[in-house]
Order: structure tokens, then sequence, then C-alpha cells
């Protein structure tokens, strides 16, 4: 319970006040701890930093897989899965502040990225999975998995950017027309139009 109230807290800070100025003083005076407790919990502030992006990463796509029909077909399932991911990516603007401030400054002693896309392996093999069974099934074509799962979630980042920036768009609308071009992409040259579920 307290670490999870130290990584919300830290969230908070990284989206209001940056890397920088998201200082282990202020995370412990929002949480009410003292410093120390932090360290107790985390050991250093790159642990921390750290631990914010996977632990929301988790949270958002927990939330974002929920109420999905597993037992459907693969074309609704990934038709879920673009949508719900946009949506949820989008009601939880601070959250994404947050992870892209870390993503983006912390670095080892080296000056490297501690945090690269090749932790992003999990999302990519779980969208593999769809790909593979709506193979099996005969609802996709034969394509290569991981050049399209990269592909899925670089359309589902940029359509959540876009969003963000035109207000005026209707989020569902736009959410709805991302899934039928990637699904069209993967589709069968002997299933409906992408907007139909088989």
């Amino acid at each position: 319970m307290r670490r999870a109230q130290i990584i919300d807290a830290a969230t908070r800070a990284l989206a209001a006040h940056g890397f920088g100025g998201a200082s282990l003083t202020k995370i412990a005076a929002e949480v009410g701890i003292s410093k120390g407790l932090v360290l107790y919990h985390f050991g250093s502030r790159t642990e921390l930093m750290r631990e914010v992006v996977f632990a929301q990463y988790g949270r958002m796509a927990g939330a974002a897989l929920e109420g999905i029909d597993w037992k459907g077909s693969a074309t609704a399932i990934l038709r879920d899965l673009i949508t719900r991911s946009i949506r949820v990516s989008l009601e939880r603007g601070e959250v994404r502040r947050a992870i892209a401030e870390v993503i983006g400054n912390l670095r080892d002693g080296d000056g490297r990225h501690v945090i690269t896309f090749d932790q992003k392996d999990d999302i990519y093999t779980g969208f593999e999975k769809v790909y593979r069974q709506g193979q099996e099934s005969g609802e996709f074509r034969d394509f290569e998995p991981r050049p399209m799962a990269v592909i899925q979630q670089s359309s589902v980042d940029g359509a959540v950017n876009y969003l963000e920036s035109h207000v005026d768009t209707d989020a569902s609308d736009f959410s709805d027309s991302v899934a039928d071009l990637l699904i069209a992409a993967v589709r069968s040259e002997n299933q409906g139009h992408p907007g139909e579920t088989p």
C-alpha cells in the first residue's frame, strides 16, 4: 500500500514539475513521510523512477484489457485492444506525461537511457498472440507478427498524441477509424469490411 502511494505521488510530481523537479523530498512530503522512508521502499531515486514507469504501464494495460471478450474472434479482440488502449491513454494524461519524463530523462552513469524500447517487448508479445490466433482461424492473412505489433503500438501512440492536440475531434470515431485501418492491414482477403465482426 505504501509503495503504491509513493508511486502515485511520484507520478503527480513528475507530471507537474518534470523529471528534474520531482525530488524525493517533494514526493515524500506529498505522501506525508520522510525521504528516508521513500528510500527504504525503493532504495534509490532511479529505482523509484523505473517503478513509476513499469507500475503505471501495468495499470494502464490492465485497464485496457479489462472487459475484453477473449473468447471472441481475433478481429473483435484486436479492435477492442486498439480502441480501449487509445481511450485509456487519453483518460490518463498525467500518467503518460510522468512516464514520458522518466523515459526521456532517466540515464545511467554513462549517459545512456535506462528505459529503452526493448522493454516494450511484453506489449508486442500480447499483440502477436492475437495476430497468430487470427492467422490460425483464417481471419488474418500471413504476415510477420512483430513488425505489425510495432506498427500497431506506434499507431495507438500517434492517435493519442493527435487527439490530445485536436480536442474538437471525436475520439471515439477517430479510434474506430484507426482500428479499421489496422485491421484492414492484417485481414484475410476472404473476410468482410474491417468494421464487420466475423
